[in-house]
């Protein structure tokens, strides 16, 4: 049997080289830089603080507390796809897993030290199928993010509700259709001739997507969906700490705004790309610039730095030579 480092290098062998990683890193916090620069030259700074001065702070708490419910969410949906391939998955263990994929995932390309993070977190069991299924996962979430994203983009579209949402609904049915096929990714693998997909990890890794049947697409797209309910709650709290503005026009704004940075993923973390994005969108409802961009900065901190620094704790924990198991 081969070693975890063995297959990790012979893995590494086929992908970019750390040169081609290390520029492409760079760049994408280039990216996020020159957005940034820009909309600082659109919004003053001034304003912005005064905008954070002014901010209403019993809306903004029930937003960061909403951040309890965000993470609970995808700790049950993590816990529950991981009895998909093991017998049992604690609370504890689905919580570390999820947390420290957070912190990896938050600093790293395209969000991929997510991958790695939950997996070592995960214990007797192939981290290729923890990969496989982290893949579903964030395939799921953006699968009901491109959903409602779509339906967002045709109100924007026409003024036609109905048309609206007959156009919504078409694109939605035919993602669902292809995300059920899921199991399409498997037989198309096996059926392309390239080398590392003849690798065992990589081919236990489009293997798990096998193991998830009908039932299981069901039940983890409601915990999608109930996720993306909620962090639109905390949003719709969070933006109305600056300005009045109705649910309705949360959601039409922000799910729009989280198609467009999942298809524009060019920087770190979507820096400056998801602050462009919602002063975009919700000045279409006439919301401020500083507002919009306030906001922005307050829900990337409640959901993305404050869940980072907590995964930290899980790091001295780490061990790196387990990382890649069979």
């Amino acid at each position: 049997m081969e070693t975890g480092q063995g297959q990790l290098t012979e893995i590494a062998s086929a992908s970019p080289s750390r040169s081609s990683k290390t520029l492409l890193f760079i760049g994408r916090i280039l990216v996020a830089a020159i957005v940034l620069y820009f909309i600082l030259r659109m919004v003053s700074i001034e304003k912005i603080v005064q905008a954070l001065r002014t901010a209403s702070v019993p809306y903004i708490m029930i937003g960061a507390g909403l951040l309890i419910a965000n993470i609970a969410v995808r700790v049950a949906k993590w816990r529950y796809m991981l009895h998909i391939v093991k017998d049992e998955s604690s609370w504890w263990e689905s919580f570390t897993s999820i947390m420290l994929g957070i912190t990896l995932g938050s600093f790293t390309p395209i969000q991929l030290g997510e991958l790695g993070g939950r997996s070592i977190r995960v214990n007797h069991t192939k981290s290729s199928h923890i990969v496989g299924l982290t893949l579903v996962d964030r395939s799921q979430v953006f699968l009901v993010v491109a959903m409602t994203g779509t339906l967002s983009y045709a109100f924007f579209l026409t003024e036609s509700t109905l048309l609206a949402i007959v156009a919504g609904s078409a694109c939605s049915a035919a993602s669902l259709y292809l995300y059920f096929r899921l199991d399409l990714v498997k037989r198309i693998a096996d059926k392309i001739h390239l080398k590392i997909l003849r690798h065992h990890w990589i081919e236990g890794v489009t293997e798990s997507f096998t193991f998830i049947g009908k039932d299981h697409f069901l039940s983890t797209l409601a915990y999608s969906l109930v996720w993306l309910a909620i962090v639109t709650c905390q949003m719709y709290f969070i933006l109305n700490a600056f300005v009045p503005i109705s649910l309705w026009s949360v959601f039409l704004g922000f799910t729009a705004m989280m198609l467009f940075k999942s298809l524009v993923n060019i920087s770190i973390s979507d820096i400056g790309i998801r602050e462009a994005g919602t002063i975009y969108f919700f000045s279409l409802f006439g919301v401020p610039d500083a507002a919009a961009l306030s906001a922005s900065v307050v829900m990337f901190a409640i959901n993305i730095i404050i869940p980072s620094m907590l995964g930290i704790f899980f790091l001295p924990k780490l061990r790196m030579t387990s990382a890649i198991r069979n």
